[in-house]
């Protein structure tokens, strides 16, 4: 039962992220440590959820003529690089520590997506830059076992970077990041295969159906709803150090 449950939240949490353009992988792992999961079968289980949901995001992209892979190479690169490089830093890091820093990061993600201007068009990042970002990014994402392109986004709008340019190569950054941490975790934490067979299929059922919904919904509305939902899970995990 409690697999069902965890299954309907995974759906509706990746329905309703993916209607707001944001990935679902930072709530997934938040529901799974709320619902007593270790958090490196949350952070395994995220990022495994997080490669089917961006293949099927790069290919919708490519369809489109959407996929700028040259311009994106820099930043998923780097991630790829990196992201094991923070899944690893993880076996040095109490839990309980991790576990804090995963509760700012839910604040910070609920505060930015409220403030992210999407149509900000700022300049152009360079090669270097975009190498840096998409570094932190992985480092961070893997650590987390998230994907990272919140923080990606984040970066290029403090820098005053085109959002644009991350926008468009975020889904193929996050891919890499998640390929190269889930492959990390493999190797230093267990994995729940049951739990996986359960929240997959959903999740990307979910994430897809989100994506292509014939109809549009205010974007302002689903951001604050994603926020309050972020918001939320911050503070049932706070809970837990009570």
């Amino acid at each position: 039962m409690k697999y069902v449950i965890i299954s309907i939240a995974a759906f509706l949490l990746s329905f309703i992220f993916s209607l707001a353009g944001i990935g679902s992988s930072t709530a997934m792992v938040a529901i799974l440590a709320i619902e007593g999961y270790s958090f490196n079968v949350a952070r395994t289980t995220a990022l495994f959820i997080n490669i089917f949901a961006m293949l099927s995001a790069n290919l919708k992209n490519a369809r489109e003529k959407k996929l700028d892979v040259k311009h994106a190479a820099p930043l998923a690169i780097s991630s790829l690089i990196f992201s094991p490089i923070g899944a690893y830093s993880t076996l040095f890091i109490p839990e309980s520590y991790v576990k804090i820093i995963f509760v700012l990061f839910l604040i910070y993600s609920a505060t930015s997506i409220i403030i992210m201007k999407a149509g900000n068009e700022g300049r152009k990042a360079r090669i270097n830059a975009m190498l840096a970002i998409g570094s932190a990014s992985g480092f961070i994402g893997g650590m987390l076992g998230i994907g990272g392109g919140v923080i990606a986004i984040s970066i290029f709008i403090l820098l005053g970077y085109s959002v644009r340019d991350v926008i468009a190569s975020t889904p193929l950054m996050v891919l890499a990041s998640s390929i190269s941490g889930f492959i990390a975790y493999y190797f230093i934490t267990s994995i729940n295969p049951i739990l996986l067979l359960y929240l997959v299929p959903l999740s990307i059922a979910g994430g897809w159906l989100g994506t292509h919904m014939c109809f549009k919904i205010n974007e302002r509305i689903l951001r604050g709803i994603v926020s309050i939902i972020l918001y939320f899970l911050a503070f049932r995990i706070l809970l837990q150090f009570i």
